[in-house]
């Protein structure tokens, strides 16, 4: 049954598909060569200059910055120690004296002060900044309750 089917419609086809006219060939080449030549070939130029441009860039900067990386600026300190505590080696009279310092002393001056200074930083800043949000919103306002019955 299929066969019967494309054969009718092969049929079909070709009687709606008929030869086109003998000089239209000759016609469609002839404006083809008449049309004038597209302008593709600067506009691809144009292309390849502004890929190389970007990427002459690129490696200008990776270039500038894996130069300028030894020479940066010199950074602060993250861990800056009180000029107070300086230590010294004219301070201890005798290599045993650092071995026989109080442990609770040494902890309390290098771990409990600081420790405690930065405490009482985080402290003010809450304050602070809990002040600043209950001045930025109204005050509660109480309502009087009806006395159950």
């Amino acid at each position: 049954m299929n066969d019967k089917l494309i054969a009718q419609l092969r049929e079909d086809a070709q009687r709606f598909d008929p030869q086109p006219p003998p000089g239209l060939r000759r016609r469609l080449i002839a404006a083809i060569a008449d049309a004038p030549a597209s302008h593709r070939a600067p506009t691809m130029r144009i292309g390849w200059f502004v890929a190389a441009c970007a990427t002459a860039a690129a490696a200008a900067i990776a270039i500038a910055a894996f130069v300028l990386r030894d020479h940066a600026p010199v950074r602060t300190p993250v861990v800056i120690v009180p000029q107070t505590q300086q230590w010294s080696p004219k301070a201890i009279s005798s290599p045993g004296a650092l071995a026989s310092a109080n442990p609770v002393s040494l902890a309390h001056r290098w771990v409990e002060q600081p420790l405690q200074n930065e405490v009482d930083t985080w402290k003010n800043h809450l304050t602070s900044a809990g002040n600043t949000v209950t001045g930025v919103f109204p005050a509660p306002v109480k309502r009087s309750r009806t006395p159950a019955l």
